[in-house]
């Protein structure tokens, strides 16, 4: 079974530090969130392979070509939105459920293994946690296991729930894309809205929301100039070119 993590996004609510390093490569507690991810799909005994879809993103490629991980991890720069880049992996997935999630969102949550996924006859399997403010996650409305209500991000929803970024997919979702249109700077949350509307089976699963750790809820916090030395230190783990703080100029009168 392979596991894909979503890392192409541009991180423009990140803000001016995404100039200085991608948001999935911020360190969180000395460890760049992305490797957390990786690690957290990567002790999933069914996972044979992670998949990082980084668009356009070399640093991540090099990141992951010099981070040592327990099973096997290969990185796609294909660039055509998320939809476009999950299509590209069409043919690795075959006919197997796969695990999909966010870079810039560690979710510790135990999905269902592959045998209990094909009983359920579910298209997907999500985690949801509490909304703490509208448009902050996809909506989400249900009733046991039976999803009443799918919002994706608008700033009306009155939805208790939200979706978060990890999810167990049926391979059938990838024929399902193949044969929809969705704007190239859509999201996971479109999927499960549209999966929602055609009458799909979605299952969720609560997590709280201190299992959760996002990257976005922390921006302010990184821009602090203080926290410079952090970000340039997790650089220099991607081999890529560091920028270097300019000298300030004395004052003159």
């Amino acid at each position: 079974m392979k596991a894909i993590i979503l890392a192409g996004g541009q991180g423009k609510r990140f803000g001016i530090a995404q100039k200085i390093l991608p948001k999935s490569l911020v360190p969180i507690g000395g460890t760049p969130i992305l490797k957390a991810v990786i690690e957290d799909f990567a002790q999933n005994p069914e996972v044979d392979e992670v998949i990082i879809l980084a668009g356009g993103n070399r640093r991540i490629r090099n990141f992951a070509n010099w981070t040592r991980f327990k099973k096997p991890v290969a990185v796609l720069n294909v660039d055509k939105g998320v939809f476009g880049d999950l299509l590209s992996v069409r043919d690795k997935i075959g006919n197997q459920p796969f695990i999909i999630g966010n870079a810039d969102n560690l979710v510790l949550a135990r999905l269902p293994t592959k045998e209990q996924f094909e009983k359920s006859n579910a298209w997907m399997v999500t985690a949801v946690t509490r909304i703490k403010k509208p448009g902050e996650f996809t909506g989400i409305e249900f009733e046991g296991e039976t999803v009443t209500r799918v919002d994706e991000k608008t700033r009306t929803s009155q939805t208790d729930f939200g979706v978060v970024g990890k999810k167990m997919l049926s391979p059938e979702v990838m024929d399902f894309i193949a044969t929809q249109s969705f704007p190239r700077n859509s999201g996971i949350g479109a999927l499960t809205q549209r999966l929602f509307e055609t009458g799909k089976k979605i299952v969720p699963i609560i997590v709280p929301r201190e299992n959760i750790i996002h990257v976005t809820n922390f921006s302010d916090w990184w821009k602090h100039s203080k926290r410079y030395d952090s970000l340039r230190a997790a650089w220099i783990a991607t081999k890529s070119r560091i920028p270097k703080r300019k000298p300030r100029r004395p004052y003159k009168r």
